[in-house]
């Protein structure tokens, strides 16, 4: 894997050599390294399988340049498994193509947004994993959940499948421009765990997940991720359905990391504001949520995994609240997507304040080339995401007097599919409710709920409003293909639509 040296060293070389070209007026050189290894579990008890598949390990590098042509117009390019001035022209000539005149477009980056908080701070020993060393990992992980389950049943009573994946990301990167001439440069590393555990004969599924930036917290964590796992599919055996009909939810960290991923998050943009494709539209410094709720991105916060030292842009990351004891007081914002808002003459409209009086509540800290949670990427245009997002509340509460306090209800530990329908800015969503999830009756989880057998039908808007409880716990989230860290509470929310799908109460 190219080293933080080699990728600053090709950043400089590259500028110079954009800068004996007579047609830029501006640009800026993004080099980056990347190593993502992948250890598959597909063990099955009565059907013959390997337990871990082959480690897939993946390594890229290359060029990504952003270039002001002097007649105005923008454009970029790269070069994949270059970082040689033969790969800057390939890219050169790609953005000479690809450039256009974009009326909302004001300028690349400058070195005006503060000063860089976090340095040296990833994993040594992460960035230097073997492959050997990644594949004991992933068999430590697996034996935890076969030792799970053999502690509660002979092996020839109940088909058991373990599936899911353990997964290690070293990121590297430099970034330099005509204003900023010294080359930035960033490393960091993150580890993750999702296991699936299911007892076939019981038509029992539980989930277990990890998410960390150590190989020590793999070692010790991802096989607890396991255990729980299994030890959540004999909590849910034999699990009955509700009726349809509106409920009091107390909804498990994966569930809220679900909801905020593809539903809020997206709303508390600057580039959404912009396009008018937010539920939260015109709300700016208004009631959004209930008081109980907070939620912010914390991207220089070392003790997160999804901590970064610069942005793709090269501009520092930071803190940034999006809501606040319920109110609205901020957006994520790359660069890009912060100049359009502020120079938006209908942008007091669309936020429901002027811009320019709250510059500090969208300043441009999320400009990154994310793609699915794997890397920086050199091919990929800077937008916006968030880094670590943190679900969280002013007032929090021990989990078991959270349930405590529901007479009759739902625990939704886990959804999938959760997406808007009748667009982004309407709030209308839906989700499936497939695993670790019970019936809550007197205070206490009573009886397992079925899997895949209720359906979320809602409105993220109105559901937020309802919040009456946050926990104290806050887990780590990975979600599939989400590019910010995410580390959620428990929330209790009354009145919530769920519908009873696939058969009848039994």
């Amino acid at each position: 894997m190219k080293t933080t040296k080699e990728l600053g060293e090709s950043c400089s070389s590259i500028l110079d050599f954009l800068k004996t070209q007579k047609d830029i007026g501006d640009a800026q050189v993004f080099v980056a390294a990347n190593k993502h290894t992948l250890c598959r579990l597909n063990y099955t008890s009565h059907i013959f399988s390997n337990g871990i598949e082959e480690p897939k390990a993946t390594q890229n590098f290359g060029i990504g340049l952003s270039i002001v042509f002097n007649d105005g117009q923008y454009g970029s390019g790269s070069a994949e498994s270059s970082l040689s001035s033969q790969g800057a022209k390939e890219a050169l000539d790609k953005a000479r193509i690809s450039a256009v005149k974009d009326p909302e477009f004001y300028g690349l980056p400058k070195p005006e947004f503060g000063e860089r908080i976090l340095r040296d701070y990833h994993d040594r020993e992460l960035a230097d994993l073997s492959d050997q060393e990644f594949i004991r990992i992933a068999w430590d992980v697996l034996r935890a959940g076969l030792r799970a389950f053999l502690e509660k049943v002979e092996p020839s009573d109940a088909g058991l499948i373990i599936g899911g994946d353990v997964q290690a990301i070293c990121e590297r990167m430099a970034v330099a421009s005509f204003t900023r001439l010294e080359p930035e440069t960033d490393e960091s590393t993150m580890v993750m765990a999702s296991i699936t555990a299911m007892i076939e004969s019981k038509n029992a599924k539980g989930s277990g997940f990890f998410a960390g930036k150590t190989l020590s917290e793999l070692r010790e964590s991802g096989p607890q991720a396991a255990t729980e796992a299994v030890n959540s599919a004999f909590a849910t055996m034999s699990g009955e359905r509700i009726e349809s009909g509106e409920h009091t939810v107390v909804f498990g960290p994966q569930a809220v990391a679900e909801l905020v991923n593809n539903l809020i998050l997206r709303g508390l943009t600057a580039g959404n504001i912009f396009a008018e494709a937010s539920p939260f539209q015109e709300k700016f410094l208004q009631q959004i949520a209930s008081e109980r709720l907070s939620i912010y991105d914390d991207g220089a916060n070392p003790k997160f995994m999804g901590a970064k030292g610069i942005t793709c842009e090269g501009l520092p990351t930071g803190k940034t609240n999006l809501i606040k004891d319920g109110k609205f007081v901020g957006m994520l914002a790359s660069h890009y997507d912060y100049q359009r808002l502020l120079r938006d003459p209908d942008g007091a409209r669309k936020l429901g304040a002027d811009p320019e009086g709250h510059i500090w509540t969208f300043w441009p800290r999320n400009g990154f080339r994310f793609s699915e949670g794997a890397g920086r990427q050199f091919s990929k245009e800077p937008s916006t995401a968030g880094s670590n997002i943190i679900i969280t509340s002013s007032k929090l509460e021990p989990l078991e007097k959270l349930i405590g306090r529901v007479k009759k209800g739902v625990y939704i530990g886990r959804m999938w599919y959760v997406y808007p329908i009748n667009g982004q800015r309407a709030g209308d969503f839906t989700g499936t409710v497939t695993a670790d999830s019970h019936i809550i009756e007197n205070g206490k989880l009573s009886r397992p709920l079925k899997p895949n057998a209720v359906r979320i039908n809602d409105n993220i808007k109105s559901l937020i409003m309802k919040i009456i409880g946050v926990s104290d716990r806050l887990k780590a989230v990975n979600l599939w293909g989400a590019d910010e860290a995410m580390y959620a509470s428990d929330l209790l929310v009354e009145g919530v639509r769920l519908d009873s799908i696939g058969g009848s109460i039994e």
